[in-house]
């Protein structure tokens, strides 16, 4: 009983750490601020990075809601179903993030290790 509690304590923390990256991440797409650059111009930051911004709100969206879904604790359908599911599209959002940064010539070892994370959420929660 004692093995079966720590093992869901350490997913809803996992589950808490997730929604509250996931909340900043979308937070800082949809609230996009410019600083000043080194040569004079503005340079906006957390904003669109050469992708279309309608893409970049949809993104937003689709992790604000992710990680909502995370932290709700209701279960409508069959046992932990929407944290998988809300744990799987963010996998698969953080791998395309990956793959953006890799282009770009970016670090990626933060990144790694969110995607690592879900999957802890995503197995951990698997009915088994």
């Amino acid at each position: 009983m004692n093995e079966l509690f720590t093992h869901n304590a350490m997913l809803w923390g996992a589950q808490i750490a997730l929604s509250c990256i996931f909340f900043y991440a979308a937070f800082t797409k949809v609230f996009a601020r410019s600083a000043q650059a080194n040569g004079g111009g503005h340079v906006l930051l957390f904003a669109c990075d050469g992708m279309p911004c309608r893409l970049i709100q949809f993104i937003a969206l689709l992790e604000f809601v992710c990680a909502l879904c995370l932290i709700v604790p209701i279960d409508i359908w069959p046992a932990h179903l929407l944290p998988r599911i809300a744990s799987a599209v963010l996998a698969s959002l953080v791998l395309i993030t990956v793959a953006h940064h890799v282009r770009h010539k970016q670090h990626t070892a933060p990144i790694i290790g969110v995607f690592f994370l879900t999957l802890f959420v995503l197995v951990g929660r698997w009915p088994w």
